[in-house]
């Protein structure tokens, strides 16, 4: 059995400041609805970042249809699928966002 050791303060904060979390204030971790909601604020925020053309925007409107699918599915609870919509918006999205041709 492994003998647990109990880490410095100095220990702690450097954990902390590595993965860019507050040091000395414990963080709990975001439930799967948070996580999703989160992921469609951010969205929100991104798809602004889009200049819309004829050529983009059915792909647009594409992943706003996903992002309305992600709420469905987060209000039935169904995390897996909604957690699916959500990412596949951001990819439709990042793909103009990042585009240098835009």
């Amino acid at each position: 059995m492994a003998k647990e050791t109990k880490k410095s303060d100095k220990e702690i904060e450097q954990a902390a400041s590595a993965r860019d979390l507050p040091a000395g204030k414990p963080t709990r971790a975001k439930t799967e609805g948070e996580r999703i909601e989160s992921d469609i604020a951010q969205f929100h925020e991104n798809v602004l970042e889009v200049k819309i053309t004829p050529e983009n925007e059915e792909v647009v409107e594409l992943a706003k249809k996903y992002c309305e699918d992600t709420a469905y599915f987060l209000g039935k609870k169904d995390f897996v699928t909604a957690f699916g919509c959500i990412n596949y918006a951001h990819g439709l999205i990042d793909a103009y966002r990042k585009a240098k041709w835009q």
